[in-house]
């Protein structure tokens, strides 16, 4: 079961997802896959979490690439997911393909993502070094590491302030 989410946009984009939405939806009708594909809006959080600890793996595309400001890759990356995602023209930095994530490139996304669906499916020894990835690479986004990134900053420009005095 694929479950993609609905999210609250712009007029501008509205459109342009509409479009892409009736796109997606001729294709997975084109696939006989209307009772397996399931778009949801908002969820609870407890319930977005069930969902996504009982998920094998997470597809997730960007039209301008994946980075850390995309909450719904970084809910992904914290739940340990293997996850496949577009880059766009600078790669976040800590992702590294098939160590942490699968990453499409700009060209020939749809045949890549063909390819990259069916390697994950087949074998366990990938969704498994993903996932260990994402889990190790979550850990750089935890308020605690941010928080201490934070206070080494302050502290830093206190001293050089000392100094300078």
């Amino acid at each position: 079961i694929f479950v993609g989410a609905e999210g609250q946009i712009s007029n501008e984009v509205s459109r342009e997802s509409r479009d892409y939405r009736i796109k997606l939806d001729v294709y997975i009708q084109s696939l006989q896959m209307e009772n397996s594909v399931i778009f949801r809006g908002f969820l609870k959080k407890q319930d977005l979490s069930k969902i996504l600890l009982s998920a094998d793996m997470a597809v997730v595309l960007y039209k301008d690439g994946v980075s850390s400001r995309r909450t719904s890759f970084m809910t992904l990356l914290s739940c340990g997911l293997p996850i496949i995602t577009t880059s766009g023209d600078t790669v976040m930095e800590g992702l590294v393909n098939y160590q942490n994530v699968l990453l499409l490139r700009n060209q020939d996304q749809e045949g890549q993502l063909k390819r990259y669906l069916i390697e994950l499916i087949n074998s366990k020894e990938l969704r498994n070094r993903l996932s260990l990835g994402t889990q190790e690479l979550s850990k750089r986004y935890s308020w605690s590491v941010i928080s201490k990134n934070t206070i080494d900053i302050y502290n830093s420009l206190i001293k050089q302030d000392a100094k300078n005095a």
